[in-house]
Formats: structure tokens, C-alpha cells, sequence
């Protein structure tokens, strides 16, 4: 159960960094422009979409968050401690957690208005970061 659980969170988030991959590289998809897909990711008006490089960190950091739990569970080797990974399990799902309860508060509503990022965020990006922060602690303290 442990390892699925583990799993599942790795290809989920795998899958992301993918998509943030190619975002990175110009592409756009689900939106039709990059202008449109700030306003469904990203939750802003603005002129232009986030620089690649920035695209990339971030792809980068989704791809770490997925790995970790199953460096935890010894399916995939990690080159540091085990006190370091147990910290950035914690760090992780402290993030997710706080990333997906942060829209239901009302700040989110003061400071986030713009469709369809609003919509999404409440009924996909926050619940899917609510069980991905859950399903670290239950992994990490299985």
C-alpha cells in the first residue's frame, strides 16, 4: 500500500515536471497562447509568461518532490543522508499542505481573482496538493 501510495505520487508529479518542461520550452498547451496559460497556471495578468529558466527550476523541484518519497522507501538511491531526505520529506509535504489549503482561505480570495486560474485552483491544483502533502506524511511516517 505504502509503495503504491509512493508511486502514484512519484508519476503525478512526474508528469508535471514534464508539462512544466514544455512549458518551459515555449509550448503552451492547455491554453491558446502563453498569456492565457498565466491566467489558467499561474493566476495573473501579465504580458508575458515566466521565463524558461524560471519553468525549469520549477519543473525541477516537482521532479525532487515525486522522488522523494520513493528514496524514502529505498526504491530509488539518494546520494545524502537519511536526516537530509527526512527533512525535505517533511519540507515537501509541508509545502503541498500548505499550497493546497492556502485556497481555501481569504487571502486566496482577496489576492487571486483571475479566471479560470480561481475555478482550477479550487476544484484540481489545491485538492490534488492536499493529497500529495498527505500521502508524504503517511508515507514518511509508515
Amino acid at each position: 500500500m505504502i509503495f503504491t501510495l509512493a508511486a502514484l505520487v512519484f508519476i503525478i508529479l512526474f508528469v508535471i515536471s514534464l508539462i512544466h518542461i514544455y512549458w518551459g520550452f515555449g509550448g503552451v498547451w492547455p491554453a491558446r497562447d502563453g498569456l492565457a496559460l498565466s491566467r489558467m497556471v499561474i493566476g495573473v495578468e501579465t504580458t508575458s509568461p515566466p521565463p524558461g529558466f524560471v519553468t525549469f527550476v520549477v519543473a525541477g523541484m516537482i521532479f525532487i518532490a515525486g522522488y522523494l518519497p520513493m528514496a524514502w522507501l529505498n526504491v530509488f538511491p539518494w546520494p545524502v543522508s537519511q536526516t537530509v531526505l527526512y527533512i525535505m520529506m517533511i519540507s515537501g509535504g509541508l509545502v503541498f499542505l500548505l499550497r493546497g489549503l492556502v485556497a481555501y482561505t481569504p487571502l486566496m480570495k482577496k489576492y487571486s481573482t483571475v479566471e479560470p486560474f480561481t475555478s482550477l485552483n479550487k476544484k484540481y491544483y489545491s485538492p490534488l496538493c492536499l493529497f500529495i502533502g498527505v500521502s508524504i506524511f503517511v508515507i514518511l511516517f509508515s
